[in-house]
């Protein structure tokens, strides 16, 4: 304890010549100066650890930050590639839906020509017989 009282008072402000007289209240007021400044140097200490935590979680939050920015970017580029797959997909099946009856009607066109061709032929055979 005597020790550990000589080493506060060597890394303190407070030496034992600025208290020259044995005088007990001046005592206690020299113990109760070396325990304030023992507080203060653990709230110092407490203090540059708090400020390097505070550093650390800056850190973090900026990543996260940037992290965020990266993901809404991506994200925004799969909306855009979703929408642009929606809209040509629409756009194929308006086409396709354009093209049906084109080409129904261009079965029908080719039936109608193929088939009274066909009916000349047969008919010719049904003679020759």
């Amino acid at each position: 304890s005597q020790m550990l009282r000589s080493v506060m008072s060597t890394e303190s402000q407070t030496s034992e010549l600025d208290f020259p007289e044995p005088d007990p209240a001046m005592q206690l007021l020299r113990q109760q100066l070396l325990g304030a400044e023992e507080q203060m140097q653990d709230m110092q200490s407490k203090c540059k650890e708090l400020c390097c935590e505070l550093e650390e979680l800056q850190n973090h939050c900026r990543t996260s930050e940037e992290e965020q920015r990266r993901l809404q970017r991506e994200l925004k580029c799969a909306q855009n590639e979703v929408l642009r797959f929606q809209t040509s997909h629409s756009v194929i099946q308006n086409m396709f839906g354009m093209w049906k009856p084109m080409a129904v009607l261009a079965i029908a066109a080719v039936a109608l020509y193929v088939l009274p061709s066909m009916r000349p032929q047969e008919a010719e055979y049904c003679y020759t017989e």
